[in-house]
């Protein structure tokens, strides 16, 4: 008999067991994404940094494929496209939009919202001369030769 009693004990385990993992994992299901979203917009640093520094290659691109200039190249769909992969990583209303600046000659792109950075209130900004990097968001962007201004 004690067997038995061993044995039935031994199932109700396995099954409440079972249905306490089934139960974790239909909790992760609703309550992760949520969750993730909250992480994806504290880092959003990241996102901005890696869409505008993808911007240069892209630029060389368009640069190649319209007669040798760059303008046109902030209406083009790598800056859309950069702006929708940030915006899919945190859908905010307050991050700004990229801002971007071309001629025939260079263009310059940057994006302010930084956050966990050397500075408290930072923009990212790339430019066709191959500068990248973070500057103090009272600094501005680009300046008026379409580069990134410097420290």
């Amino acid at each position: 008999m004690d067997k038995k009693k061993n044995k039935k004990t031994f199932v109700v385990i396995i099954v409440i067991l079972v249905l306490v993992v089934a139960s974790f994992f239909v909790f992760l299901n609703f309550f992760a994404p949520s969750y993730h979203s909250r992480s994806s917009c504290y880092n959003i640093s990241s996102s901005i940094k890696a869409n505008l520094d993808d911007l240069r290659a892209g630029g060389e691109l368009y640069y190649d494929n319209h007669n040798k200039t760059y303008e046109g190249f902030c209406g083009s769909n790598f800056i859309n496209e950069a702006q929708k992969n940030i915006l899919e990583k945190c859908s905010r209303e307050d991050i700004e939009k990229i801002t971007c600046n071309d001629s025939s000659q260079a263009w310059c792109a940057y994006s302010s919202e930084l956050t966990a950075t050397k500075y408290s209130n930072g923009i990212f900004c790339v430019d066709s001369r191959g500068s990248s990097g973070e500057l103090p968001a009272s600094q501005g962007g680009c300046d008026q030769n379409f580069s990134c201004k410097s420290e």
